[in-house]
Parts: C-alpha cells; sequence; structure tokens
C-alpha cells in the first residue's frame, strides 16, 4: 500500500536526535512485516502499519490516522503506539502516525506532498472508514489533512479552529511564525472540514480561548461535547481512564454521540486530578457543602490528603454555620460537578 512510490525502511543510525532513537524503539514493538515509515522533510515522520488482513478479513477496514507533536522532551513519541494499537489487536484496525519533531502545524511541503501522493494512489479508497485525530495544534493538522478522505470521521481534541493569528487575535499562542510559509494547500481547516462525514470536537468551556475555537465550528454535521474540569489537553485527561481509547473505538464502531460519550465520560471519577480540579473549583466557589461532598466521594476510591484536607476544611465551615454534611450521598455525589461547572 505505502510503499509504492516510498523507500520502505530506514536505518536505525540515520536517527540523528533522541527524539528519533525513541521513535525507532516505539516502531520496534510493531511487526516491521506489515510496517512503514518514512520521513518527511528534517521535521516530520510519517508511521504505518496494517494487521495481518486473514485474522480479519470480516471485518469492516479502518485506518486511524493520528497527529503527535513534542511536548518538553521526547517522551511524546512513547504514546504513538497505545492506542492505535490496542485497535489493530482488538479490532484489525490499519494506523497512520504523523509525527512533529518539533512543533510546525505540519505546515510543509513534504507534508501536503504526501498526503498529494495518497489521493493520487487513492490510498484511502482502501478503506471502509478513515479517522482523524488529534489535539491541540494537532487537531488543526487533522482538520485539514482529513479533506484528503473524504467522508472521514475527524475527532477534535481542545483543536485550534484556525492557526492565522489575523482571524484569531484574541489567542495569544498564536504568531505570524505559523503561517511562515504562505502555500494556500490544506490550510483552512473549517473550510476543509466540509468533505468529513462527521466531526466531533472534545473541549472544555471552562477554557475560554478553547472555547472561542470551538464555536468557530459551526457545520450540522459537527457535534461539540463539554468535557467540563478537563483542562487545556482534554484528550490527555480522558487518557487517564482510558476514555480516550473508548472514544476512538466508538468512532469506529459508529456508535460515537454526545449521549454515548456522557455514558463514557463517567469514568473521569476513577481520575485523581480530576477529582482534585473538581474540589478545587467547588472551593473557589466557596461552597462547603458541595466541597464536603465531592472530597468525600473522592476519598471512597483515593485515599489522598488533599482529599482529606478539603473534607476536613469544609466540615469546619459548616460547624461554624451550624450545619453538616448530609448523611447519605446524593445521587452518586454528582451534583458538585453540576454545581462546579
Amino acid at each position: 500500500m505505502l510503499d509504492q512510490g516510498f523507500s520502505q525502511e530506514i536505518s536505525v543510525s540515520e536517527t540523528s536526535n533522541a527524539a528519533e532513537n525513541v521513535l525507532y524503539d516505539v516502531m520496534a514493538k510493531a511487526d516491521d512485516e506489515f510496517s512503514f515509515n518514512h520521513p518527511l522533510g528534517d521535521d516530520h515522520h510519517v508511521y504505518f502499519v496494517e494487521p495481518e488482513t486473514n485474522l480479519f478479513d470480516d471485518r469492516k477496514s479502518v485506518l486511524l490516522v493520528r497527529f503527535v507533536e513534542p511536548t518538553d522532551d521526547a517522551t511524546y513519541l512513547e504514546d504513538v503506539c497505545p492506542t492505535s494499537c490496542e485497535m489493530r489487536e482488538r479490532h484489525g484496525w490499519s494506523q497512520m502516525t504523523m509525527i512533529a519533531h518539533k512543533r510546525t502545524w505540519f505546515r510543509a511541503p513534504e507534508v501536503y506532498d504526501f498526503f498529494d501522493k495518497l489521493d493520487v494512489l487513492g490510498f484511502f479508497d482502501d478503506f471502509d472508514q478513515v479517522i482523524f485525530t488529534g489535539s491541540q495544534a494537532c487537531a488543526h493538522a487533522a482538520s485539514v489533512f482529513s479533506v484528503a478522505a473524504p467522508g472521514s470521521t475527524v475527532l477534535l481534541f481542545s483543536p485550534v479552529a484556525t492557526a492565522d493569528p489575523k482571524q484569531a487575535d484574541w489567542d495569544p499562542r498564536l504568531s505570524a511564525e505559523i503561517h511562515a510559509d504562505d502555500s494556500p494547500r490544506y490550510r483552512n481547516p473549517i473550510k476543509l472540514l466540509d468533505a468529513a462525514k462527521e466531526v466531533f470536537v472534545f473541549f472544555d468551556p471552562r477554557e475560554k480561548l478553547d472555547a472561542q475555537h470551538a464555536a468557530m465550528f459551526e457545520q450540522k454535521f459537527v457535534t461539540k461535547i463539554r468535557c467540563r474540569l478537563m483542562g487545556k489537553d482534554v484528550s490527555y485527561g480522558l487518557s487517564q481512564t482510558d476514555s480516550f481509547i473508548r472514544v476512538v473505538e466508538a468512532a469506529g464502531q459508529d456508535t460515537l454521540t454526545a449521549k454515548s460519550f456522557a455514558r463514557i465520560y463517567r469514568n473521569r471519577r476513577r481520575d485523581r486530578s480530576y477529582l482534585r480540579r473538581l474540589i478545587s473549583a467547588t472551593r473557589d466557589r466557596s461552597t462547603p457543602v458541595i466541597t464536603g461532598v465531592a472530597a468525600r466521594a473522592a476519598l471512597t476510591k483515593f485515599d489522598a490528603r488533599y482529599f482529606r484536607n478539603a473534607l476536613n476544611t469544609a466540615e469546619t465551615e459548616l460547624t461554624k454555620l451550624g450545619q453538616s454534611l448530609p448523611n447519605v450521598a446524593t445521587r452518586k455525589e454528582t451534583v458538585s460537578e453540576n454545581v462546579a461547572a
């Protein structure tokens, strides 16, 4: 498939930095017989793996396309495999991972040419379903390059709707360097998403900039899903309880809706970081009853000092007011989440 017109192997000796070394460690986990990897200029890499087709001939063929960018060190590449590999092993999905070794927004001629080449080869036509996904700047890339596979499903987490500072001068994260290349190719994510079958936008409405970007996706086929208290990187928050994998899996099974996500999202109550953010939000609102209820619920899952202190403080404040916490948990103690929102 992808080996048409491209070199199939790159020796480890060609790697030039720590990030690439981690990349090859990750790729070593996959079966080389079914793998393809290729550099796209100096700053990008594509990694493709397909399953053994004889094991999954009766299943729908799905391709998961992910976009990954650097964190503060090379460890970001260690997350290239888990979600995609699990979908490959469990459901027989193929995976393509686009990797940037620095913040580029995937704005590079080599990346454009690669997707043009896939279009010419009819590569995406070989799959019953193609899923594009990315977070933040990578969501921008997933949006624009999804046009290469009309009818695809696009999962955008905390997306940036435009990287052009002229169109979003309210976002200080954007800078003129993003559009240093003045190529019109793969440029307007909102317009290019018109080729998609359905788009899901996941964001935390408490994050002002993310909410403003999410509001820019106005097409009828876009489903906006609010993930309160997930913070600036919703995909990371969801991954802490395996919810990210379940979302991707549901998309591939055509069962992802706002309602089905609500069931998946219940897993956040098993995330210590989420519970801490929840309690912090209730404390900011000076609501000791709600704080106490949330802290008590958190302590049933985690014996953490922060939660104990929050509960003790809430009970002390209530005692001064001549009040106390309810003796019975109120409807799974979810009222605190509604108030915090």
